[in-house]
């Protein structure tokens, strides 16, 4: 048996912008390494306006770790919710689940939820992800906030 940690966080706000913008600016993984923390790399490896495959690594002077994910795109429109799913293809977690979804909340606002949920081996590695994963999840969340400010203010 396979000891695993669990590890999840979801983050709902209400942001002033239009979903199509919050949209664009998560869609855009190729941009991430300018401002998200820990983010040092990204690569699409396929392309396609509704889905891609990208190699992303991540990490700090201590570790690097390299993970592959398909991500599938559902733009919003004024009636229907954008959706941003993330599918775990692979790297050095046991699963991660991710996903955004961007709902119209008024003129020119955006409700974004985020979802993320990542399944790590027990060890030094995961025990020391676990101590962080919270506090990153919630950088990380922040550092996109700053992004569109920085983008559409």
């Amino acid at each position: 048996m396979i000891d695993i940690s669990m590890l999840k966080y979801e983050k709902s706000r209400i942001l002033p912008y239009t979903p199509k913008q919050v949209f664009d600016l998560v869609a855009d993984v190729e941009s991430y390494p300018r401002f998200l923390p820990w983010c040092l790399r990204v690569k699409k490896l396929t392309k396609g306006k509704k889905s891609f495959l990208a190699e992303m690594e991540v990490g700090n002077n201590f570790f690097k770790e390299t993970f592959i994910s398909k991500d599938v795109l559902v733009s919003p429109t004024t009636r229907t919710p954008g959706k941003i799913e993330v599918f775990y293809k692979n790297g050095p977690f046991e699963y991660l689940n991710n996903h955004w979804i961007f709902h119209n909340y008024g003129k020119r606002r955006c409700k974004l939820v985020f979802f993320i949920n990542i399944g790590m081996h027990k060890g030094l590695l995961g025990d020391m992800f676990s101590n962080v994963f919270f506090l990153a999840a919630e950088k990380l969340t922040l550092a996109f906030e700053k992004r569109a400010r920085y983008l559409y203010s």
